[in-house]
């Protein structure tokens, strides 16, 4: 399969289809998508002109060439090292950059998740939250890596149980800030 179509006539032929079956294809999936970049990861320790076209093709393919950058074994001269280090560093910039532009359009939608208490049974029951609530937290955590995870789960917490006006008042103050860690929000005092 090569086309978007192709791959999609195969996803709905298979969408009934058992794990294994479901399995084998993603397999396929993540095999055909990282080749091409791979196939240019390797091209990099050919001739001069052949390892100059992969630079070039590596370059315009863009983050579509990282997985096959991650799979190259370290070449040995520096200069290709530290050549292989700003790709992979502009790569994954790029990258991030999409996805903190997909979750900074969530963060406009209100609207409720499914209810967990029409789920199954549980014991205790996890709070009702908005896409954007969802959007916050994903953008907490792709922006600060560095948070304690405890801490972060216990904000995390503390953000999903507040009340949606101070939700959306720490969603604003983390949009004007681009601090996505402040602390939880707290209800004033009545």
């Amino acid at each position: 399969m090569v086309t978007t179509e192709e791959w999609l006539l195969e996803v709905q032929r298979l969408h009934t289809a058992s794990g294994p079956e479901l399995n084998q294809l993603s397999s396929t999936m993540a095999d055909q998508a990282a080749a091409p970049g791979r196939a240019l990861g390797r091209a990099l320790g050919e001739v001069p002109e052949v390892a100059s076209a992969a630079k070039y093709l590596l370059l315009q393919a863009g983050p579509a060439a990282l997985e096959g950058l991650l799979d190259l074994p370290l070449p040995e001269a520096a200069d290709e090292r530290a050549w292989l280090v700003d790709r992979l560093l502009e790569f994954e910039l790029q990258t991030r950059a999409r996805v903190r532009g997909r979750i900074m359009q969530l963060l406009d939608d209100p609207r409720w998740l499914r209810d967990p208490r029409e789920g199954p049974f549980l014991e205790v029951y996890p709070p009702r939250r908005r896409v954007c609530d969802h959007a916050y937290v994903a953008m907490r955590e792709l922006t600060h890596p560095e948070e304690d995870y405890v801490g972060f789960k216990v904000q995390t917490e503390q953000f999903l149980h507040a009340p949606p006006e101070l939700k959306d008042a720490a969603i604003r103050e983390a949009r004007g800030s681009h601090v996505w860690n402040h602390p939880a929000p707290e209800p004033e005092d009545a």
